[in-house]
């Protein structure tokens, strides 16, 4: 794979999309992600890593294999990241729902794209799965209440 044409894909996503890198970034949890690409490009060197392509791909409404090669569709159909709620966090458990229920109440009448909620839904299903010994209930609701803020614009 070849940095420029990562990039030049990447642009040809901004561009169609109305979406500054930035913003991308932000999307993606990626920060700084599109600008060290570009750098990397101005100084010949460097490289992305698949974690990278991975997160930047929702974000840019398309696939990771788009971006690294150019197959596939330019667009993707649905969010291709799927989150295993296994035995760490089962859709019953109180505190799922719990959390849940807080980050989208805060988002009640604004309206977000299925990138942010996507990176919504896994930053709280991160959250929960922290262990008990890492934080207080109390400490867990306000990480969640950070995320949310995240969407506010």
């Amino acid at each position: 794979m070849h940095l420029q044409e990562i990039v030049n894909r990447i642009d040809q996503r901004l561009e169609t999309l109305g979406i500054s890198a930035l913003e991308a970034e932000r999307r993606a949890g990626r920060r700084d992600a599109i600008r060290n690409m570009r750098r990397a490009v101005a100084r010949g060197k460097g490289g992305v890593t698949m974690r990278t392509i991975d997160a930047l791909a929702p974000a840019l409404s398309t696939t990771s294999e788009w971006l690294l090669t150019g197959q596939d569709k330019i667009e993707a159909d649905e969010t291709s990241e799927v989150i295993l709620l296994d035995k760490r966090s089962p859709l019953d458990d109180d505190r799922v729902i719990e959390a849940f229920a807080l980050a989208f109440q805060s988002l009640v009448g604004k309206l977000i794209t299925e990138v942010e909620a996507s990176i919504l839904a896994r930053s709280v299903v991160r959250i929960i799965r922290l262990p008990e010994a890492a934080m207080t209930q109390a400490e867990r609701r306000d990480m969640i209440r950070a995320s949310v803020r995240l969407f506010r614009h």
